[in-house]
């Protein structure tokens, strides 16, 4: 704005003189076109002059053609008497048109003659003006041409000042951006360095919060474990009546419950993500006092056992009644009670075993004997399977060969979707090719399993694999989507056992309660091994994942592998199909069976019920009502019991569900059921 005005001044005067010469100029360009057109009124004049001259000759001729007319007589008659005496009329009449035509002639001239006297006049009057003006044009065009030159001149002299003015301008704001340059840099590397170390300072603390929220978790997984045991202990003691007659151990199962409450509290601050050294403090101090309440609460239960043996009668057997339990096969009569049997404390190991046909003692309570020999046999089944694969997956020459297995069984899996049975069916008769051994197209290559003598069988392990993790990846965020991939997967299973063998294998690996297994811990356990084995994910800094995100993933895997034991097979399928329902009706009456776990049970059962309810529902009828009702009067109670968090999320919609349903034994299909005619 500065330079600007400083050359305001000498671009006025600039201005100021070139106005001037447009004004001198355009006067010039007046007179020049008031020259113009006096000529044309002049020349307009000699035209009109010009004819009436040629009216006026064209009157004398008709005027002297009717005076030849008039005056030409006829024939006289020879028998008119005196006729030569007196002038005949038509002498008269010629004579008087003679004299008006004398007087008309003269009037005529006379005006002629004024006329031409009258523009004479003013032809010359013009002639006169246009010299006047063409003797101005000349001066002025001198003058101006003499302005001109003068003008240019001063043009020239002021723009050489301006453009020094500009060089000098120019020159200072050189300067003043260098010296603004230099100042910038410093405050840019001055505003680096400041955002630097606030960078540094806020990953510090992330650091450190995440640290805290770490160690907090830790804890908050040691006070659940430890509130585990002792529901376990609670549970599996065998003299409840006498529990509520004793005031101090009443008031210690109070005080632990105010610790869950504090708990619970402090969680909730963690998923906000609001936490300090006095929240780690509060959660170390409350996993001590529940430990504390848990010594407390076990002392005085083994009081009261040692106080009744030593008042029970001699050889009186103290054990405790041991309800029936609900049968594990599509029942004729209806199970009506609970299995309680109580969890060992100290489990002797965290995976079953293969080389026996009994449950070790250390397992009781966590799996089934039938479960855990069928458990068994996929174990082993996978094992062999994965040993077979060895020398192909260790072939560094093959490879390219398994890129291309791999693209043959991602491409269709991929874009396996409900939009129509045509896409579905070519989606499934490309995967049935690759299990086949045929040879499939893959990106313009020809590919066949049966190439290699494991081909086939690592393709079944890898498709395993994938249905699976369309689970966690996507099935967890967009349930409706299982119901396509579930229908493929069963076709498969029907036309191919071993993968139906693997696919069972891997969803037991991924989430073993779908066996259901609990997992149990054994005393020489860390936590990152016990926890892999209950399905938690680490990061690459080992952290554990978040409940929720564990949930989630657990709830999408389980989604798919009930939506596959509801599925149907297609009409032109004639293969038999798998007892897919019986295997629901199995996993159902398994975990009623077991004691429940803190939200992880509450979540799968009411996966299992949204998903396959109406198929159950159609299928057993009565019978399944009766379990219906056992789940509602007796299990769901037990889940409330074993959560610390009575209100949390999955105990809240798995009550709400059996309050809208289940208790009115009404099961919608689920969202994203295929049709019973779809393909």
């Amino acid at each position: 704005m500065a330079d600007e005005d400083y050359c305001t001044p000498t671009r006025r005067v600039t201005r100021s003189m070139t106005d001037n010469l447009q004004m001198k100029t355009g006067s010039v360009v007046c007179e020049e076109v008031k020259l113009s057109a006096l000529l044309k009124a002049t020349k307009i004049c000699e035209d009109q002059r010009e004819n009436k001259k040629q009216e006026e000759i064209k009157r004398k001729e008709e005027l002297e053609a009717f005076t030849k007319l008039i005056s030409s007589e006829p024939p006289r008659n020879k028998s008119s008497p005196g006729a030569n005496k007196s002038p005949s009329r038509t002498e008269e009449i010629v004579d008087a048109g003679s004299k008006q035509r004398r007087i008309l002639e003269e009037l005529e001239e006379e005006r002629l003659r004024q006329v031409e006297e009258a523009v004479a006049e003013r032809v010359d009057q013009f002639r006169a003006n246009s010299l006047a003006i063409r003797t101005r044009l000349e001066l002025s065009s001198k003058q101006r041409e003499k302005e001109r030159f003068q003008i240019e001149d001063e043009l020239k002299e002021e723009m050489n000042k301006i453009d020094a003015v500009e060089r000098h301008r120019t020159s200072l704001v050189l300067q003043l951006q260098t010296t603004k340059n230099a100042e910038q840099e410093k405050k840019i590397e001055k505003i680096i360095e400041d955002a630097s170390k606030m960078e540094m300072k806020r990953k510090e603390e992330l650091k450190a919060k995440r640290e805290l929220l770490e160690k907090i978790v830790a804890n908050q997984l040691k006070f659940r474990e430890i509130y585990q045991e002792l529901s376990d202990c609670l549970r599996s003691f065998p003299y409840k009546e006498d529990l509520m007659s004793d005031g101090t151990l009443l008031q210690d199962v109070a005080g632990i419950k105010n610790l869950t409450s504090m708990m619970e509290t402090l969680s909730k601050q963690c998923r906000v993500g609001e936490v300090s050294n006095l929240d780690l403090t509060t959660s170390e101090s409350l996993v001590q006092n529940l430990s504390a309440g848990y010594s407390s609460v076990k002392a005085k239960l083994e009081v009261i056992r040692e106080s009744k043996e030593q008042n029970a009668a001699p050889g009186e057997v103290q054990a405790k009644t041991e309800p029936e339990e609900v049968v594990a096969t599509p029942p004729a009569e209806t199970p009506t009670t609970l299995n309680d049997a109580p969890a060992s404390p100290e489990p002797a190991q965290a995976q079953p075993p293969g080389d026996s046909s009994e449950v070790p003692p250390g397992l009781d309570g966590f799996i089934s004997k039938a479960n855990f020999l069928e458990l068994r046999r996929f174990q082993t089944s996978f094992e062999q399977h994965l040993n077979l694969l060895q020398g192909l997956e260790e072939d560094q020459s093959m490879k390219k060969f398994r890129f291309q297995l791999q693209k043959s069984v991602n491409t269709p899996l991929n874009a396996i979707s409900a939009v129509s049975a045509s896409h579905l069916k070519d989606k499934l008769q490309r995967l049935q090719a690759v299990l086949r051994g045929n040879p499939v197209e893959v990106g313009g290559v020809t590919v066949s399993a049966s190439a290699h003598p494991q081909g086939v069988a690592f393709c079944t392990y890898l498709l395993a694999e994938r249905i699976v993790e369309q689970g966690e990846q996507i099935v967890s965020s967009k349930p409706e989507s299982a119901f396509a991939i579930a229908s493929v997967a069963l076709t498969l299973w029907s036309e191919f056992p071993v993968f139906g063998d693997m696919l069972m294998a891997y969803f037991y690996t991924k989430c073993p309660f779908l066996v259901p297994y609990y997992p149990p811990r054994a005393s020489n356990t860390s936590d990152k091994s016990y926890y892999v084995s209950l399905g938690y994910n680490y990061d690459d800094e080992g952290k554990i994942e978040p409940q929720d995100k564990y949930l989630k993933r657990m709830t999408g895997t389980a989604y798919l592998f009930f939506a596959i034991l509801t599925s149907k097979l297609p009409r032109e399928c004639s293969h038999q199909p798998p007892q897919t329902l019986s295997i629901v009706w199995k996993w159902l009456s398994s975990l009623l069976n077991l004691d429940p776990r803190p939200d992880i049970s509450a979540t799968l059962l009411l996966t299992c019920l949204e998903v396959t309810g109406n198929a159950m529902c159609a299928t057993y009828m009565k019978q399944f009502h009766k379990l219906v009702v056992v789940i509602v009067n007796s299990y769901f109670p037990l889940i409330q019991q074993v959560s610390p968090e009575i209100n949390s999320g999955p105990i809240s919609r798995l009550e709400l569900f059996l309050s809208k349903t289940a208790r009115g034994f009404v099961f919608p299909p689920p969202n994203g059921a295929l049709p019973a005619n779809f393909w």
